[in-house]
């Protein structure tokens, strides 16, 4: 028995020898998708890997570290287009589909990376993709950088919104719209059947077609026009 016990220690060095952040990494996103993003902790972590909780503290700092390594490598997965993806509205309808494809498969990781990712640079790149982008299309970098923020105001309310099961449940839940204008309630179950990936490209795409409109707004002729009044 004790043999057995000191050949169980012996061996557990061995796992934590094989860990990497690759394999953490893997295992904390594994978990995300079980538990959510808040319910990820050092201990199931450990578990999921087969090593005590205390080994994962060998290759990871902290659980704050932990969250910024995932949410990382997420971030790493979303889609910056070139010219082959269309125009600069094109590119950002991707990007943001993208975003959006990869951060909403963790429940709780989008909440993170909005309101409390440290500005890593995996997530700087992001970040200037879109200014710089922005820029390549025309605007000033005072409304490049406003057109980022604008774009970027939209993602909180997205990424929490309820399921499509859950929006159809609330809707026709004991007849709490009967006294609605007629109209307002058809367009409201005509917009329940559409999933939260086109909900989220509908409100980029219509925020991007106003800048669109803005810039070609603001160009020379619009500028001789105001002289000429």
């Amino acid at each position: 028995m004790a043999r057995r016990a000191a050949a169980g220690r012996a061996d557990e060095p061995q796992r934590d020898d094989v860990l990497t952040r690759e394999r953490i990494v893997a295992a904390a996103l594994d978990l995300i998708e079980e538990v959510g993003f808040s319910g990820l902790s050092m201990r199931l972590l450990g578990d999921r890997l087969g090593v005590s909780h205390m080994a994962v503290y060998h290759h990871v700092r902290d659980k704050r570290a932990l969250q910024e390594m995932v949410a990382d490598a997420v971030l790493e997965r979303v889609e910056l287009p070139g010219d082959e993806a269309g125009d600069w509205v094109e590119r950002l309808v991707a990007h943001s589909r993208s975003f959006w494809a990869e951060l909403v498969r963790y429940p709780g990781l989008g909440s993170f990376v909005i309101n409390e990712h440290h500005l890593s640079d995996t997530a700087r790149r992001l970040y200037e993709y879109t200014i710089t982008t922005l820029l390549d299309a025309g605007f000033s970098p005072r409304d490049a950088a406003l057109g980022r923020e604008a774009l970027f105001a939209l993602s909180p309310y997205y990424l929490a919104h309820p399921s499509l099961a859950a929006r159809r449940s609330r809707s026709r839940r004991g007849g709490s719209r009967s006294k609605w204008d007629s109209r307002v309630d058809s367009a409201l179950e005509a917009a329940a059947e559409v999933d939260d990936l086109e909900r989220w490209t509908f409100a980029k795409r219509a925020l991007l077609e106003g800048l669109r409109a803005r810039l070609a707004g603001s160009g020379p002729d619009t500028t001789a026009r105001r002289a000429a009044r």
